[in-house]
C-alpha cells in the first residue's frame, strides 16, 4: 500500500517544471494504489498545473498538461466520492471548452477517453453469397424490370434514370479485384441497418440480387459491380453538385443538421462512418506511408486539398451514404471512438467552409497578377457560426440522447474568424511529388498522374521521372507540405467537441 498521503506529496512540491512533473508521478502512484487517499487538495493542485502559464514556453509543456489532465480523469473514474468525481470532471470540462488555450487539448483528450458502454453489432451475422453473376447489361435491366433512360457517371458509379420511376438505379463498380469484399460489405450493412430499423431514420438503398448473388459482372466492364435503387435525394449534396453551390441556405442547414443527428445516433450505437469525406495529410504518399497518408487530426498536421475533399460528401438530403465505410466499434479502444467523432466534426466543418467557396468555384488558386485568391467576402460569419452550432447540437442530441442547450466554447467568434481567414485565402497550394513516389509508378501512371494535376503536354515533355522532386499546385491545402495545419484552433475545437460528446454521455450515465 502506498505510504504517502496527499499532504506529504504536496509538501515537497516546488514551482519548477521538473518539480511539477515529479509531483504528477507521485499523484499517479497514489491514485493507482490508494485512490481513497486522494483529497480535494490533490484535485486543485492538478488544476493549478493545468493553468500554469509559466510552463507554456517549455518544449514538453504539452506532456505536463496531458499528465495532469489524465490524472483528473483517473480520479473521476476511481473515486467513489461523488463530489470529487464532479469536481475533477468540471475542471476538465472548463479547460476543454477554452479552445484557445495551451491546456485545452490535454483536457479534451482526457475527457474523450472516458469509458463508455458502447459496442457495435456483429456485421458477420449477415451472411450473403460472394459469387459473381456474369450477365449482359440489357438482360440485367430486363430481370430487374426497369427501363433505363440515360446514365450519369458519379465517381466509380453509373446512376441510371428510369422510365416511369422516381427511383434511380445505381451500378457501383469495384476499383479492382481486391475491392470486391468492400462491395459485399456495403450490401451486408444495407441488410443489417434495415434489420435494426434504421430505414425509419434515413434512406437505405434497396439492394438488387439475382439467383442469390449480389455481384454482377456486366459485359464490356472491367470489374464487377453491385446494384441498388435510391431516391434522387440520395445524390443531393449539402454544398452543391460539385460544380456550383445551388443549395438554398435553409436547405443546407436542414441537411447538415439531419445528418449530424444521424451520425450521432449511429455512433452511440457502435456504428461508425469512417469517411464522411476523405481526409488526407498527403494523398500522393498513401501507397508508401504506413498510415496511407490518412489524416490523423490529433497530430495537427497539414490537411491535404480540403476543398476537393469536401466536394462530394457522404451525407445528403436523404441521410448518409457509402456504407462500405461503416465499421462496428469493438467497445474496447476508447481512443478510436474519440478520434472518429473528431473526424466527423472535422468533416462537417470543412463541408460548411466549402458551402461558401462553391458559390464561386472558379475562384481558386492564384490570380493573374500572382497574388493568392482571396474570397473571404463569400463567407457569412453568422451563418458559418450558426452552421457549426447546429452540427454540434444535433450530433450531441443524437449521441447523448438529450438536447444541448448552449454551446459554451470560449472565443467562438475568434475561432470562426480564423476559419474564414484560412479557408478564404489560398495561401497553401504546393504539393511535392517526391522522387521515391515517382519511381513507384510506371511511365503511363506517371504521365496520367501529372496530367490529372494540371501539367500540360509541353511541360510533361520536359520532365524526367525520378530526376527530382516536382512541385505541383494542387491546393488549396490547410498548411504547407509536410508542415503543421495552418489553423491549429480547428484541432483544438475538434478535440473539444469530441470530448463534449463523450464526457456528457459519461456524466449522464453515472448520474443516472
Amino acid at each position: 500500500m502506498y505510504s504517502y498521503s496527499s499532504k506529504s506529496i504536496l509538501t515537497y512540491m516546488g514551482g519548477s517544471f521538473t518539480s511539477h512533473y515529479m509531483t504528477l508521478k507521485n499523484i499517479q502512484q497514489l491514485i493507482r494504489e490508494s485512490p481513497d487517499k486522494v483529497d480535494t487538495s490533490i484535485i486543485l493542485t492538478l488544476e493549478k498545473i493545468l493553468k500554469q502559464k509559466d510552463h507554456d514556453t517549455q518544449k514538453l509543456a504539452s506532456i505536463l498538461y496531458r499528465e495532469a489532465a489524465n490524472l483528473l480523469r483517473d480520479i473521476s473514474i476511481k473515486t467513489k466520492d461523488s463530489y470529487k468525481k464532479r469536481l475533477s470532471l468540471n475542471i476538465l470540462k472548463r479547460y476543454s471548452l477554452n479552445i484557445i488555450n495551451r491546456s485545452s487539448l490535454a483536457a479534451s483528450f482526457a475527457l474523450g477517453t472516458l469509458p463508455l458502454n458502447i459496442k457495435g453489432p456483429d456485421i458477420n451475422s449477415i451472411e450473403i453469397s460472394d459469387g459473381i453473376l456474369k450477365i449482359d447489361q440489357d438482360l440485367l435491366f430486363d430481370k430487374l424490370k426497369v427501363k433505363p433512360i440515360y446514365k450519369t457517371k458519379m465517381g466509380r458509379s453509373f446512376v441510371w434514370k428510369l422510365k416511369d420511376r422516381k427511383e434511380l438505379l445505381v451500378f457501383k463498380f469495384s476499383k479492382d479485384q481486391r475491392d470486391l469484399k468492400n462491395l459485399l460489405l456495403e450490401i451486408k450493412w444495407i441488410k443489417l441497418l434495415k434489420n435494426y430499423g434504421w430505414n425509419q431514420v434515413f434512406e437505405i438503398p434497396r439492394e438488387a440480387s439475382l439467383n442469390g448473388k449480389y455481384l454482377f459482372w456486366l459485359n464490356s466492364f472491367k470489374f464487377p459491380c453491385i446494384c441498388f435503387f435510391v431516391s434522387p435525394d440520395y445524390f443531393y449534396y449539402p454544398n452543391g453538385d460539385g460544380s456550383k453551390n445551388n443549395v438554398p441556405e435553409q436547405e443546407f442547414l436542414s441537411i447538415i443538421s439531419k445528418c449530424a443527428n444521424i451520425l450521432g445516433k449511429l455512433t452511440t450505437n457502435g456504428i461508425i462512418h469512417t469517411s464522411v469525406i476523405p481526409l488526407f495529410h498527403n494523398r500522393t504518399q498513401r501507397t508508401r506511408r504506413d498510415d496511407r497518408g490518412i489524416y490523423l487530426w490529433e497530430r495537427g498536421g497539414r490537411l491535404d486539398r480540403w476543398l476537393d475533399s469536401a466536394l462530394y460528401p457522404n451525407i445528403g438530403k436523404s441521410g448518409i451514404r457509402d456504407f462500405e465505410h461503416l465499421i462496428s466499434y469493438d467497445g474496447v479502444n476508447k481512443r478510436r471512438l474519440y478520434t472518429e467523432i473528431g473526424n466527423h466534426m472535422l468533416s462537417f466543418f470543412l463541408i460548411i467552409g466549402s458551402y461558401f467557396r462553391m458559390k464561386c468555384p472558379e475562384k481558386k488558386g492564384i490570380n493573374p497578377d500572382g497574388s493568392y485568391v482571396d474570397v473571404r467576402n463569400l463567407f457569412d460569419k453568422e451563418l458559418f457560426k450558426k452552421s457549426i452550432e447546429l452540427v454540434v447540437k444535433n450530433y450531441f442530441s443524437g449521441f447523448c440522447g438529450y438536447d444541448l442547450k448552449e454551446l459554451n466554447f470560449t472565443k467562438m467568434d475568434q475561432f470562426v474568424d480564423r476559419l474564414i481567414d484560412e479557408m478564404g485565402v489560398d495561401r497553401y497550394l504546393d504539393e511535392i511529388f517526391r522522387t521515391v513516389d515517382q519511381l513507384e509508378m510506371d511511365d503511363n501512371e506517371f504521365k496520367r498522374f501529372l496530367k490529372s494535376k494540371g501539367v500540360t503536354d509541353d511541360e510533361l515533355a520536359k520532365i524526367k521521372k525520378g530526376e527530382r522532386d516536382i512541385v505541383l499546385k494542387t491546393g488549396p491545402h490547410l498548411g504547407e507540405f509536410n508542415g503543421r495545419i495552418s489553423v491549429p484552433e480547428l484541432i483544438d475545437f475538434i478535440a473539444s467537441t469530441a470530448a463534449l460528446m463523450i464526457s456528457s454521455k459519461y456524466i449522464n450515465k453515472i448520474q443516472g
